[in-house]
């Protein structure tokens, strides 16, 4: 299944919403190479580094941290996902949308929307708004052996971090700029 769904409501809700954003997204371009490129498409945000990326599908989104320089399984590059809007979309019988996975949750009332891309819109899309404005100047994205990890802490103390875990952090990177750490071995 491609991502036609996903990719309409994206433009539609950004006609509306494009200003409340504080890191703009704009989509990329996938390289042909990649075997599944029909069934999502890809964003990056204006203003943080490009080693994030949002990768956008009729599921949900998911935000991966990338970094080519770390090819550390003989991949093309390094990934992680560290977060992710997934939604399952239900329709009742009087033909109103809900989250199945809100369902399944116990501690969780699923509410009902009158069309599948309102229930998208307020599952992914306001959930990825919330997320990426949430970033600010102290959020650092650190790269391990086995993964990928926000932080939100000062410089000195990032370095301090570093030197201490050389072992298991290969490299740190500030979101918002392009200001890099990398461990000392």
């Amino acid at each position: 299944m491609g991502s036609r769904f996903a990719r309409k409501t994206y433009k539609h809700w950004m006609k509306e919403n494009r200003s409340r954003f504080i890191y703009a997204p704009y989509i990329i371009k996938l390289p042909k190479k990649y075997k599944n490129r029909h069934h999502y498409f890809a964003l990056r945000f204006t203003g943080i580094i490009d080693d994030v990326v949002c990768l956008i599908r009729n599921q949900g989104a998911e935000i991966w941290a990338t970094n080519k320089a770390l090819n550390i399984n003989d991949d093309d590059y390094f990934w992680d996902i560290i977060m992710e809007f997934e939604l399952t979309s239900k329709k009742t019988y009087d033909g109103l949308y809900y989250c199945g996975l809100c369902a399944d949750d116990d501690t969780e009332t699923p509410s009902y929307y009158s069309t599948r891309a309102a229930l998208w819109k307020d599952h992914v899309l306001e959930e990825l708004l919330q997320w990426i404005n949430n970033i600010d100047t102290k959020d650092w994205l650190g790269f391990y052996e086995h993964g990928a990890d926000l932080h939100n802490e000062p410089e000195s103390e990032m370095k301090i971090k570093t030197k201490k875990t050389t072992s298991h952090v290969f490299q740190w990177l500030r979101l918002p700029s392009n200001l890099m750490l990398t461990s000392q071995d």
